[in-house]
């Protein structure tokens, strides 16, 4: 009895432990170029910068573990200063996206989504850390409409992640515990401002520190990453130029990851980023757009768009 008591007590302990006030899911962009697009019965966040009158292709921008579309406000305009559309997507539950599952696999919702905000072929699929993994296989599913993969600081990791513990955090009261750790301890300013700091490899600016930890603090949020997982996947199907950008001083996802990966693919390419930590299309977007614009040049050129047959 007395440990039926116990179990019982445990179970109900998160429970009588308050969650901080949080602000509903908007439902609206915060940004003046974001939009709401449905696909795959949920409404997804972007963020879409144009190229004018003519572009040249179309760039989707995929962001990493915690982050959103606001990983990517320098790219995307140097993007389309550079005559491509730019779309950067919130993968769900992230950033401003619903807090729900897409129907169907990532993939073909993504092509979907990248379809219904327009902009012309051919693609090029672009993934940072966590998001490395989800351009790879959008390139899978392109096909010949994609005509470049871009993985920053990171590589596909084959499978989707977030399974074993992780899965068990999504049912209660494991979920409740789960999620009073994110709130109280994570998602605090300064602790916060620490995990950040130690991305960038420099300390993080208030504003970089609201830009990530606002869409963080959306209600549901910590619920909703441990219910989905992390995104996974990439099975080295694709076929079109690979380029690695990498931080050399990245202590997330360190260098010899980048390495191994090249002697896995020695036709893909790496450009380093000297002095940069995980981040550097946020704090050296100079060397991260030379690098990422004269691939993109290069593989558009060389690379005649191929059709299915």
């Amino acid at each position: 009895m007395a440990s039926a008591a116990a179990v019982l007590g445990l179970a109900l302990l998160p429970y009588l432990v308050p969650l901080p006030e949080r602000e509903p899911w908007p439902g609206a962009s915060p940004f003046p170029n974001g939009e709401m697009v449905e696909a795959c019965g949920i409404r997804w966040h972007v963020q879409v910068w144009r190229a004018g009158w003519f572009a040249r292709g179309r760039a989707i921008l995929l962001h990493g573990l915690g982050g959103s579309s606001f990983s990517w406000r320098y790219t995307g305009p140097a993007l389309a200063d550079a005559g491509f559309d730019a779309i950067a997507i919130d993968l769900p539950p992230w950033g401003y996206s619903e807090r729900r599952k897409p129907r169907g696999d990532l993939a073909t919702c993504l092509v979907e989504l990248a379809d219904r905000v327009g902009g012309p072929d051919p693609v090029a699929a672009i993934g940072h850390s966590m998001g490395a993994s989800v351009a790879s296989l959008l390139a899978e599913r392109l096909g010949s409409r994609a005509f470049a993969l871009v993985l920053v600081d990171g590589v596909p990791q084959g499978r989707r992640a977030g399974r074993g513990l992780f899965g068990l955090l999504s049912y209660p009261p494991f979920s409740r515990y789960a999620e009073l750790f994110a709130h109280w301890r994570l998602l605090g300013r300064e602790s916060f401002a620490r995990s950040l700091s130690s991305a960038y490899g420099r300390p993080a600016t208030a504003e970089e520190v609201e830009g990530y930890l606002r869409p963080l603090k959306i209600a549901g949020t910590a619920g909703a990453v441990f219910a989905f997982g992390f995104y996974g996947g990439g099975g080295g199907r694709w076929d079109q130029p690979t380029l690695l950008i990498w931080g050399r001083e990245d202590r997330w996802v360190p260098p010899q990851v980048a390495e191994r990966f090249l002697a896995r693919f020695p036709s893909a390419r790496i450009a380093w980023i000297e002095e940069a930590a995980h981040n550097p299309m946020e704090t050296h977007p100079q060397a991260f757009h030379d690098a990422l614009l004269g691939f993109l040049s290069e593989s558009i050129r060389s690379q005649p768009l191929r059709r299915e047959e």
